[in-house]
């Protein structure tokens, strides 16, 4: 039995889709403190598939170290994912890839309801060619 198993029951028992808790409330809900792992670095709150969260259905989604908050999420599922507009798949797959990666701190996803204007790709382009240009500059000195 896990010492972590009544943080899986708590999440197990939270009826939103987000809880945004305090190292406190989550010490309270252990019945223990937390490592000294979780205060000071990002690994103890990554997605492994052994975290107690995972466990329960959810993630870590954004972590406050100075604040000792942080914001645990239930993953979008593919069924969710397959009733979002076509525009907005490419950002919702993006965000998940990148929320899979156990990030500490996970970019929020403004949905939007029309592709990225033509320019805007030209621009990052021409940004793109520039910078590839000047490092070619600078490895040829």
């Amino acid at each position: 039995m896990s010492k972590y198993l009544p943080l899986t029951e708590r999440l197990s028992r939270h009826a939103g889709d987000e809880w945004r808790a305090s190292f406190a409330e989550i010490e309270d809900a252990l019945g223990f403190p937390l490592p000294k792992s979780a205060r000071g670095g990002a690994a103890w709150w990554s997605n492994a598939p052994d975290k107690p969260w995972m466990a329960a259905g959810w993630e870590v989604a954004e972590v406050d170290r100075p604040a000792e908050m942080v914001t645990f999420r239930r993953p979008v599922s593919e069924a969710e994912l397959s009733g979002a507009p076509d525009v907005m798949r490419p950002q919702v797959q993006a965000a998940v890839a990148e929320a899979a990666k156990g990030p500490e701190v996970v970019a929020q996803v403004e949905p939007t309801n029309r592709p990225a204007p033509k320019w805007g790709l030209v621009a990052a382009g021409a940004a793109l060619v520039a910078g590839l240009g000047a490092l070619i500059a600078l490895r040829r000195r």
